[in-house]
Formats: C-alpha cells, structure tokens, sequence
C-alpha cells in the first residue's frame, strides 16, 4: 500500500512540474519562431508612425494564422489591411460642430439632420 502512495505522489509531481516546464518551452518557442514577424511590425510602426504589437497571450494565435506565410507575406497583408482602415479613420461621422450641430451628421433610417444644442 506504501508502494501504491508513492507512485501515486510521483505521478502528481511529474504531472504538476511536467506541465509547467513544457508550458514555459512552448512560449519562448513561439516567441522566437515569431521574431521575422516582430520584426515587419517594429518596421511598419515606425514607418506609419503607430505602434503594432502583439499580446503576450495573443502570441500563440498569431503564430498559428501566419506559420504558413513569408514575412514579406505578412508585410502586404498589414499594409493591406491598414490601408483599408485609412479609409475609416479619415471618414469621421462627426463635423464638431462645422454645421453648428454637436451629433452625427448621418442618421442611419432618418431623412434630414437632427438639430441638436450642446449642454452647459
């Protein structure tokens, strides 16, 4: 029964210290096999003035959507996809107050504006 309780110990410890040594191997991997890709972000924030960056616990997702692509790969498909949000950022949907109206200029389903007058 003593021979039973002990290997039944040493299976838990294995178990528990077995887990967390494979864990800590597995994001320094993928932080390592993510450097090429680091790298085409620290380029394309200083470039475009805005900073890229990656979650820490975000870093394994990543790598499973872009382990198939070349970093050059990856460069135009984030140059794609800000040049494509360019178009939002500079389409406000507010006028600060241009037309004398503090609100949105467009009202999804309405005909017209909706006069409105900021609180003092």
């Amino acid at each position: 029964m003593r021979e039973f309780s002990i290997l039944a110990l040493s299976i838990v410890f294995l178990s528990v210290f077995g887990t967390s040594t494979s864990i800590a191997k597995t994001k320094d991997d993928t932080d390592f096999l993510l450097i090429p890709y680091q790298k085409v972000l620290d380029n394309l924030s200083e470039e475009f003035g805005i900073t890229f960056y990656v979650e820490d616990n975000n870093k394994e997702k990543l790598y499973n959507n872009v382990k198939d692509m070349t970093p050059k790969k990856f460069e135009q498909s984030l140059r794609d996809q800000f040049k494509e949000a360019q178009q939002y950022m500079h389409d406000a949907s507010y006028d600060n107050g241009k037309n004398g109206s503090f609100g949105p200029n467009n009202i999804p389903n309405a005909h017209g504006t909706l006069p409105t007058t900021p609180l003092k």
